[in-house]
């Protein structure tokens, strides 16, 4: 499902509106692969080797209609392993999901948030 969002005027609230419908393509992702994304990432921007890709991710600005830092991820991951679990979302509209059922699963499940808190500190600028 391909969804263009081009401006922020009046059409806006369509362009939601559309993302909205995308978005129920997809299924929600099992708690085991949101902790195992989590950790992943978590360990990867972690790495002192791995400073470019942390730079990028801190850098990609996210809003209501895309998630470049998950984009991203998800769309490396599915080109080193096609039938990761992941390729669900490899798409913009995909990433935006996946990144709003994370923050989801953050609000109710406290292995998720708890998890998440633990690598908060790879998220900030050294």
């Amino acid at each position: 499902v391909q969804v263009e969002c081009k401006s922020l005027s009046s059409t806006s609230r369509d362009c939601l509106v559309a993302s909205k419908l995308a978005a129920m393509s997809f299924s929600a992702p099992s708690k085991e692969l949101v902790l195992q994304l989590i950790t992943n990432v978590g360990e990867h921007l972690g790495d002192p080797a791995n400073a470019a890709d942390k730079e990028l991710i801190l850098s990609s600005p996210n809003t209501a209609e895309s998630a470049p830092a998950f984009r991203i991820v998800i769309q490396r991951r599915c080109d080193e392993k096609p039938d990761s679990l992941l390729a669900p979302y490899n798409s913009e509209e995909g990433a935006v999901f996946l990144r709003d059922e994370i923050k989801k699963m953050r609000e109710t499940d406290e292995d998720v948030e708890s998890l998440w808190a633990s690598y908060g500190h790879v998220y900030k600028k050294d």
